[in-house]
């Protein structure tokens, strides 16, 4: 992957299924998100206000989500 600089942004990769990032994608355009980072942004919010994930593990996602953020506006 090529190495861009913007600030108060980091990378993060994923590999997901084709039926997983068709899911992703369904729901972007479902919402109407502008980029695909707010798109996991809200997923992740939502899980969190269901309780879905182990706080433990959503702070370990937390940390990580500029890097997604970043990755997945890269895609667009």
């Amino acid at each position: 992957m090529p190495h861009h600089k913007k600030p108060s942004t980091r990378r993060m990769e994923f590999l997901l299924s084709n039926e997983a990032y068709e899911r992703f994608h369904r729901h972007h355009e479902a919402r109407g998100f502008r980029t695909k980072a707010e798109t996991l942004e809200a997923l992740i919010y939502a899980a969190k206000i269901d309780s879905k994930i182990d706080p433990a593990a959503l702070t370990r996602i937390e940390t990580k989500l500029d890097q997604a953020i970043a990755f997945l506006e890269e895609l667009s």
